[in-house]
């Protein structure tokens, strides 16, 4: 064989592996979303917030209520998303359960004090309760806040 014909044959393999680089790196996909981190981030966050809200209780209360609810509310909405993709742990759906029975239990014992600026978040809520006692309260806490909306709306001249 030729000096000439063995370097023919390297240029066609040299082109080729070049393509099939070339190729591989426009194969590349592009990071996936990670559902089941943000999900145990969501969950954790919802609890530490929960239990800050509890222990501020001995404190500014009205402001701590404010700056806390609508993250807690607000987490659990998240929860309930991402756990579709998340696939979660029967564990921490148990978690879960509990955080949002433990929500709704702190939010139906300040019932009273029910404010605008709390954000109840029912569609996070509801898909997280069972017990028809629980709905019947989450319900009730619902219709407080709509018409806490609406002694508003009516104090700013809105029908």
């Amino acid at each position: 064989m030729s000096r000439h014909h063995t370097h023919a044959m390297k240029s066609p393999v040299i082109i080729l592996v070049g393509l099939a680089l070339v190729f591989l790196s426009a194969c590349r996909t592009t990071p996936k979303f990670d559902y089941q981190y943000a999900y145990d981030m969501h969950l954790q966050r919802c609890s530490e917030l929960m239990e800050t809200l509890q222990a501020f209780d001995a404190g500014d209360v009205d402001k701590a209520r404010i700056i806390a609810l609508p993250q807690v509310n607000g987490g659990l909405t998240m929860l309930s998303g991402l756990a579709t993709k998340a696939r979660p742990e029967p564990w921490q759906r148990e978690e879960q359960a509990a955080l949002a029975k433990n929500v709704l239990n702190y939010m139906y014992a300040h019932r009273d004090e029910i404010d605008l600026r709390w954000g109840l978040h029912v569609a996070g809520l509801k898909p997280m309760l069972t017990d028809p006692e629980d709905l019947g309260r989450l319900a009730e806490l619902e219709d407080r806040f709509a018409e806490a909306e609406k002694k508003m709306r009516q104090s700013n001249g809105e029908k």
